[in-house]
């Protein structure tokens, strides 16, 4: 990029001549400007200096506080040339050249008070939600959620305590995006505790409860309705594991109990049963229990009726048939009254999706076979592995704990379905490690966000660690997805953020600081690509006339720039 396209870029209106290693020139014009306006980019997260919080504000009344708030007369302390904390986010997020943002894309490690512009003592009187709000209330609110919720939603809030509400709402966008559940579910829980405040109760859900409320007598009916309501809210729009589903089954239920209705089918083929085994009435006990909280399933009558069965010597199940076959062939002490016997009982209690022998009940088989190998003397158990288990076992790997890891694999007692999600997960973990972004499509989108918002080194070090820890399908298709969302809705608003503070200090010049080499002088030049003024005129000479690198990033220089301002 052109030392010219540079100073457009600034928006400063900066003059600038190129100065070759080992030049002479004239010392520069140092740059009168105010700090004033620079350390109002209040970006920085917080130290551990305990603040107390200011009363939440509307997003009017917090874009209106930023751009009054009075200029602060501390002198800079930090490092960072001001001017990178202009130049890299605008630079790096608009692609005007991207390898300021360093090499493989990445943005030069730069701490968050340093890139925001903070003096030390200013990072320590403020905390990072306050720092957040700062730059997210008055950055970009072009984005169409954004401004639903500052122009339709925030003016018709009432209700009690709706400012926390609304400030979780809107960390949940700049966290995954306006597509992630979390949001959803905190959006519905606002609107429905406006139209409830209101006296609405419209909803499907509200009009199943109050129903139910007209038939309710038993003793302590009032908290598991509140509870209902507060599952109401939490619902979001579920329809797979609604709390809400559970609550009005408890409500229905302890209700029959309390009449003595056994009309209900499920009570109804319980009652059918015709129970004689071992400790059967605590089994019955604890379904009806069960049953009271709204969690009742068929698989629990099902776990009673097979105990029954085996009980009377029916074992023609086809889980106990491969059981019964493997145990004919153990001899290893205490595998029939142990490892057997446990086997026998995650049959009963565990929910098989399949009416065969499943992939989960034969890998517990597959450890007793093991087991029956290593008493007798063979010790190659490899004979066992799943091929997808042996190709992460003999892959070669390096990433930090790959050892710890391996042994985990070699010794698991997952079912054999996991183990490829398993080998994507060490290869993602591989990839981050030698820091190739280039073979996963996670990893491309990842690198090719261009990050600078106070934070960013976080939320990208939390995307790396998750993937490493919980990848698979669902997780790529939707968590990940909506992570990278939560990224670019901050950077979006930091650019604008910045270019606010900008047009403010418009006309005003700069005070770039001391040189961060010697000291003494003025810093003076900027280097080119990477972006970074942090040096003097003489020290950018040494610099170009040696190891061509920037002092600051250490990246590979081609020129310095001197800037001269009008």
């Amino acid at each position: 990029m052109s030392a010219i396209c540079l100073a457009k870029t600034f928006c400063l209106h900066f003059c600038i001549r190129e100065v070759p290693p080992g030049s002479r020139s004239s010392p520069s014009v140092k740059a009168n400007v105010l700090l004033d306006r620079e350390r109002s980019l209040c970006t920085a997260a917080s130290t551990n200096t305990h603040v107390t919080h200011a009363p939440v504000r509307s997003p009017r009344e917090l874009r209106s506080s930023a751009r009054s708030t009075p200029p602060s007369s501390q002198k800079e302390t930090n490092s960072q040339p001001p001017l990178h904390r202009y130049l890299t986010p605008i630079l790096v997020h608009e692609g005007q050249d991207e390898r300021s943002a360093g090499e493989n894309g990445k943005t030069p490690c730069v701490s968050t008070s340093t890139r925001a512009g903070l003096s030390r003592r200013q990072v320590g009187n403020m905390s990072s939600d306050e720092s957040d709000i700062e730059w997210m209330a008055s950055g970009d609110r072009s984005d169409p959620t954004l401004q639903m919720i500052d122009d339709e939603l925030v003016p018709t809030l009432t209700y009690d305590g709706y400012q926390d509400d609304v400030k979780k709402l809107k960390a949940a966008f700049f966290e995954k995006g306006a597509e992630d559940y979390r949001f959803v579910t905190i959006l519905f829980r606002v609107q429905q505790k406006q139209k409830m405040h209101e006296g609405d109760r419209t909803h499907p859900q509200l009009l199943q409860l109050d129903r139910l409320k007209c038939i309710l007598n038993y003793a302590g009916w009032e908290e598991d309705f509140r509870q209902a309501e507060e599952a109401h809210l939490e619902s979001g729009s579920r329809k797979i594991g609604n709390r809400f589903t559970t609550a009005c089954k408890r409500l229905k239920n302890r209700q029959a109990i309390y009449d003595g209705d056994r009309s209900d089918p499920w009570l109804m083929r319980l009652d059918s049963l015709h129970l004689t085994y071992h400790e059967w009435g605590n089994d019955v006990r604890m379904v009806m229990t069960k049953y009271s909280n709204g969690c009742a399933y068929e698989s629990q009558i099902h776990t009673l009726e097979e105990r029954q069965r085996v009980f009377e010597g029916d074992r023609s199940s086809p889980w106990l048939v491969a059981l019964d076959n493997l145990k004919s062939l153990l001899s290893y002490p205490g595998y029939e009254n142990d490892d057997v016997a446990a086997i026998e009982e995650q049959h009963f209690t565990g929910i098989w999706l399949s009416r065969n022998v499943c992939d989960k009940f034969s890998s517990l088989l597959k450890k007793l076979r093991m087991k029956q190998s290593e008493y007798e003397g063979f010790v190659d158990l490899s004979v066992y592995y799943h091929p997808v288990q042996r190709q992460i076992i003999e892959s070669q790997w390096s990433f930090h704990g790959w050892e710890e890891e391996v042994e985990n694999i070699r010794h698991s007692k997952k079912k054999d379905s996991v183990f490829p999600k398993e080998l994507e997960r060490f290869r993602i973990r591989q990839m981050i490690h030698d820091r190739d972004y280039t073979r996963h499509a996670l990893l491309i989108g990842l690198n090719k966000l261009k990050l600078s918002y106070p934070g960013w080194e976080g939320d990208r070090k939390e995307f790396e660690s998750s993937l490493c820890r919980e990848y698979d399908s669902f997780l790529n298709r939707h968590r990940f997805k909506n992570l990278m969302a939560g990224m670019r809705n901050k950077q979006k608003a930091y650019i604008r953020y910045l270019r606010n503070q900008l047009r403010e200090a418009d006309g005003k010049g700069l005070n770039i600081g001391e040189c961060t080499i010697c000291w003494e002088a003025d810093r003076t030049h900027v280097f080119i690509p990477c972006g970074h003024v942090c040096a003097c005129l003489s020290c950018s000479r040494r610099v170009m006339a040696s190891e061509k690198k920037c002092p600051f990033c250490n990246q590979s220089a081609t020129m310095a720039v001197e800037l001269f301002f009008p």
